[in-house]
């Protein structure tokens, strides 16, 4: 058996397996209060460094957090700057029927989405709907089980909604992708 010697602890190569603890004083089984304590204290120095392990973990996640927001922030300014301009090459450059623009670096996506009821205050709007559409109530209204006659009225007559709703104007969406969701993954799992 190859065994490698790790923090003094002797591990086998092949399995990976704890084998033993160069220089340990306790054969098979603990005899009196000494090994007792041998045993407390190694047992409390393992313990010790998985808290610290841990801390460190926390650490390196809090910091990376960080370091993504400001990446984030920097992410919407770049769209902020210069998305509308670049979406405007992009659709230029689409091929006829075509919805997505792909380069080396990432995609530009357009897709058109309709105007739709967004409940703005749910207190305010949910006594209109328990009174003229109740199976649109559930624990909130579903704009969804709202009447479809009286949800393309409002879209078209804004003056007479009730209070708590609003419109939510649809129009081309435009998203840009570097990473895909699985090309992610996969780096992930790799590293």
């Amino acid at each position: 058996m190859a065994t490698v010697i790790e923090d003094d602890w002797i591990i086998d190569t092949e399995t990976g397996e704890v084998v033993g603890i160069q220089g340990w004083q306790i054969d098979g089984h603990v005899e009196d209060e000494k090994q007792l304590w041998i045993l407390q204290k190694r047992m409390l120095e393992t313990e010790s460094k998985i808290a610290a392990e841990r801390l460190m973990m926390k650490s390196i996640v809090a910091n990376c957090e960080a370091r993504i927001k400001r990446l984030e922030s920097r992410m919407k300014w770049l769209d902020l700057r210069y998305g509308v301009s670049a979406a405007d090459v992009a659709k230029s450059l689409l091929l006829k029927g075509s919805k997505t623009y792909t380069s080396p670096y990432g995609k530009v996506s357009f897709r058109t989405t309709k105007d739709k009821l967004v409940i703005e205050d749910q207190d305010l709007f949910t006594p209109w709907a328990l009174k003229h559409a109740p199976e649109a109530v559930k624990q909130s209204v579903l704009v969804s089980k709202l009447p479809k006659e009286q949800v393309e009225r409002w879209l078209k007559i804004v003056d007479f909604m009730p209070k708590g709703l609003r419109i939510e104007l649809g129009g081309e969406s435009v998203t840009f992708t570097g990473i895909t969701k699985d090309e992610s993954d996969e780096r992930t799992e790799q590293d």
